[in-house]
């Protein structure tokens, strides 16, 4: 907690917090990027394995953030591509997207 009684004005408690807040982050190798952090450990809802990835309605979606509030995806069809390829594609998609969104 960094109070702002504690550390003389509401700015500088909340500079003091980022900056913790920063250091906490790398000391757990927690991946940061513009504001965003990312999940490595799969959600609990998470039934293709992959973040960024799902199965729904015959197709394999793939999504990734690209700033607050918007998001990149694509949907990839079991009935055209297969099930094994269509994932693949799905997997690929997300980790070019990856690259080029956050690099």
């Amino acid at each position: 907690m960094f109070r702002d009684n504690c550390y003389g004005t509401a700015s500088n408690a909340l500079k003091l917090a980022k900056e913790e807040k920063k250091r906490q982050l790398e000391l757990h190798n927690m991946p940061y990027a513009e504001g965003r952090r990312f999940r490595k450990k799969l959600h609990v809802a998470n039934t293709s394995g992959v973040n960024g990835v799902s199965l729904s309605g015959g197709y394999y979606h793939s999504y990734i953030p690209v700033e607050p509030n918007k998001t990149k995806r694509r949907k990839f069809s079991i009935n055209k591509y297969g099930e094994k390829l269509a994932f693949q594609l799905a997997v690929e998609w997300r980790k070019e997207m990856e690259i080029e969104v956050y690099t």
